[in-house]
């Protein structure tokens, strides 16, 4: 209900034209982080639709708005913002490091002359693995069975019917969520045997990640680069030694590919429970600056913390309009 009045507001904006009166207005001062996965056309994916963002032209048009409208700023120059403390200050942000990133959100970024920071996993570049969540999409969407009978890890049958599938998924990916780390491949392997599909295998995803060369090429034109762990595992789920292995070799890999600290780190799965206080501290001691949580909402100066900046969610749902009220009134609508 909240999301429906909140897209009923937006287009009352942009109906009345309202919100073009407001976005000339200062009524907000702080930073806005959005939060992009993937750019590209969803449909017929076989994979997780879900973390779809934008298609190409739909990218585009939000990054001229930003443009037009804000002050698009880069990473390196947050200090000087809060410094400053005054301005409708907006990152750009993207999580994971697919493949798209590069060929289709680069190419527009630069043209535009935008910086965006790019946080990548780098266990997906280096050992090109499936993302859990994708793995479960394509579970579900690949299965030749009509449901996935209860179980210990959920009660009720889960029906794979072909008009239930992408709630199927939503079900699957939310308990995915919610488990132990140690949990999370013995549940996958469950899923495949209930599903009668296999496990995927690194050499059947040799593109689906950036390569190295291209993070290095994306840094070169004023792209920023930060981590995103090993192994997209939730800090807050994990014991501290585990903790310090995960971000480590995240910090290590960086390091060695792009001869520079991890100065910049953005929170698998991102939500209040994602992290902890071990979480932060070993983050401080290897040198980051900033870490980004991802659970909406925007950054006011008076209320700033450096190792949970908020982010706002942009997806395939985020129409025009409220794309612009998220911008235009962010303590509402981010």
């Amino acid at each position: 209900m909240f999301a429906f009045k909140r897209h009923v507001v937006a287009n009352a904006l942009a109906w009345t034209g309202i919100g073009t009166c407001l976005r000339r207005m200062p009524v907000w001062n702080g930073l806005v982080a959005l939060c992009y996965h993937r750019i590209g056309i969803p449909d017929g994916v076989s994979l997780d639709r879900g973390v779809f963002s934008a298609a190409p032209e739909g990218f585009e048009a939000q990054v001229r708005l930003l443009k037009k409208n804000y002050d698009v700023v880069a990473l390196p120059d947050l200090a000087d913002v809060l410094r400053r403390k005054k301005g409708r200050h907006v990152l750009i942000t993207f999580d994971d490091g697919y493949r798209d990133n590069f060929d289709l959100a680069f190419p527009i970024l630069r043209a535009q002359g935008v910086s965006a920071t790019f946080f990548v996993g780098t266990g997906f570049l280096d050992r090109k693995v499936v993302s859990w969540w994708d793995e479960v999409a394509w579970m579900v969407r690949t299965s030749q069975r009509s449901e996935i009978a209860g179980s210990k890890w959920f009660s009720e049958p889960i029906h794979l019917e072909t008009s239930d599938r992408e709630e199927a998924i939503r079900k699957l990916l939310t308990i995915s969520k919610s488990l132990p780390a140690r949990s999370l491949d013995e549940f996958l392997g469950y899923l495949a045997a209930a599903t009668g599909v296999f496990r995927f295998q690194p050499l059947d995803t040799p593109t689906m990640w950036m390569t190295w060369d291209m993070v290095r090429t994306m840094r070169a034109h004023g792209m920023v680069i930060g981590g995103h762990g090993a192994g997209h595992r939730i800090m807050g789920r994990l014991i501290r030694a585990d903790q310090e292995d995960e971000l480590r070799e995240c910090a290590g890999r960086l390091q060695a590919e792009l001869g520079e600290p991890m100065r910049y780190f953005s929170y698998p799965e991102g939500s209040t429970t994602s992290f902890n206080a071990d979480t932060r501290a070993i983050l401080e001691q290897l040198g980051v600056q900033y870490a980004f949580s991802f659970y909406g909402g925007y950054n006011r100066f008076e209320e700033w913390s450096p190792f949970d900046i908020r982010r706002v969610s942009v997806t395939m749902e985020t129409a025009p309009a409220l794309f612009r009220a998220m911008l235009t009134a962010p303590h509402f609508f981010a």
